[in-house]
């Protein structure tokens, strides 16, 4: 149980839109907003000034039901109360995941939950706007760190309103109900079909939380595995996301937008390495703004080699323990401790010493740093590229597929490997990823191979290779 001292307590509000409970008592503990109504005033003031008097003695606060030890019997009247609602299991669950998992799965859990909760919830009154509610519940709702700012008024009202309409959360043991809620999570809020990774992360946090609910008592069992209970997701969400040819670029396309990046403004020719790496060492981006000089063997003649040992993504400071926008974390799919080593040819050693002499290193020992001397993080690199593209591309070659995302090139890096004759499991080891991975996300790139790997056969068989 996680408990704070941070605690306030606001003023008894009269709430318009509620009828049945319009007295509203809201508090607040380690930034964490929370509130309960009450029919009439008195009870109101009863339960308000027994948060007062706890904060006075300097009693903690559990962060999960926003009461201290000396409001037992609140807590109790909570928990035995005629439902649990499925809001409340949420945010349960949340606190639950938030120790657990990095940062950037925070969120993933937040917007999951969030977009759960909505669906559960009716409709809303007219006060109550789609966005509003989504962020509520994303930013403060779900979110558990110490760093996020204090909730305005609306953000109080919008979670007050939930807690008081969101049903209980044995409403997801109906199969009806449970077959609406994976029809929801396949739409975005826009309305459009969501994608297939869209649908799997939502799907993959309803698991988990129906999983825990069993497991808390709040559900008899887990329902997406109850005897009977079917659903069949519609026909895009069955496929596997797999990388297009048409985004692969060859040789010389990447050294030809590698050389517009040195001239995509002042700031371009400090990003022309960071993208080589992507390329050439096939390496992610957030892994780029990690590597530091110690990490690098970078001889004067022949291939060199990277010791990538962390990765350094940008996920904002309200998610982070630290409150720092950028979360050093491991290797993507790998323990803290684990490295991973990748050679790199003599075009990136040239490309990362050239770096070196001329821009030098941050004072952490990082190779790269955004133009303002912080951290490489997304949106600048992003920007780079697409002024990169702009300058290298003729407009209507802008419009397609070829190395339009940075990400593209670390794609082009694994494909460039395995048309060279690299064995996969060979590429995949270098590259971070399992060789299912491999070949379930490259199938449509190796599908392309056939011609060469026939030929090598021919050869080694002793047969003519086919001209044509």
């Amino acid at each position: 149980m996680s408990t704070s001292f941070d605690v306030r307590v606001y003023a008894i509000r009269k709430r318009k839109d509620s009828k049945k409970r319009p007295f509203n008592v809201r508090w607040i503990v380690a930034g964490r907003a929370y509130s309960q109504s009450f029919a009439t005033a008195p009870l109101a003031d009863g339960f308000r000034s027994k948060l007062v008097s706890a904060t006075k003695n300097g009693e903690p606060f559990d962060t999960v039901t926003g009461l201290p030890p000396s409001m037992d019997d609140d807590r109790k009247d909570l928990a035995t109360a005629p439902r649990t609602s499925a809001y409340a299991a949420f945010l349960e669950y949340a606190e639950y995941k938030w120790g657990r998992v990095s940062a950037k799965y925070r969120i993933a859990v937040a917007d999951a939950l969030r977009d759960l909760t909505v669906l559960l919830l009716p409709d809303p009154p007219e006060w109550v706007t789609a966005k509003g509610l989504r962020t509520a519940l994303r930013n403060w709702g779900f979110n558990f760190s110490e760093h996020v700012e204090e909730p305005s008024d609306e953000v109080l009202d919008l979670l007050g309103w939930v807690e008081e309409t969101s049903p209980p959360v044995g409403v997801l043991s109906d199969a009806e109900t449970l077959r609406g809620l994976l029809d929801g999570l396949t739409r975005r809020h826009d309305g459009k079909a969501a994608s297939a990774r869209h649908f799997t992360k939502r799907r993959t946090t309803l698991s988990g939380f129906l999983k825990f609910a069993v497991a808390k008592g709040y559900l008899p069992q887990h329902p997406l595995h109850a005897s009977g209970f079917f659903w069949d997701p519609p026909r895009n969400l069955k496929i596997v996301a797999k990388v297009d040819p048409r985004a692969i670029g060859n040789r010389e396309q990447v050294e030809s937008l590698l050389t517009a990046v040195s001239y995509a403004g002042p700031n371009g020719p400090r990003f022309v390495a960071f993208f080589g790496c992507m390329y050439y060492a096939m390496m992610r981006p957030e892994e780029v703004a990690s590597l530091a000089l110690y990490q690098c063997e970078l001889p004067s003649e022949g291939w060199g080699s990277l010791t990538l040992e962390k990765a350094l993504p940008l996920v904002g400071g309200d998610w982070t323990d630290t409150g720092s926008s950028f979360e050093e974390r491991s290797l993507k799919h790998r323990p803290d401790s684990e490295t991973r080593v990748v050679p790199i040819p003599p075009r990136l050693v040239e490309l990362l010493r050239a770096h070196v002499d001329r821009f030098g290193l941050r004072a952490d020992g990082r190779l790269f740093s955004a133009p303002t001397g912080g951290l490489v993080g997304s949106s600048t690199y992003w920007f780079i590229w697409n002024r990169a593209r702009d300058f290298a591309m003729a407009p209507i070659d802008r419009k397609g597929l070829r190395l339009k995302r940075p990400y593209n090139l670390r794609h082009s890096g694994v494909s460039l490997r395995l048309y060279a004759g690299v064995p996969p499991q060979q590429v995949a080891d270098w590259a971070g990823h399992s060789l299912e991975m491999l070949y379930n996300v490259y199938s449509k790139v190796l599908d392309g191979f056939e011609k060469r790997w026939q030929d090598q056969m021919d050869k080694f068989m002793g047969e003519e290779p086919d001209a044509g």
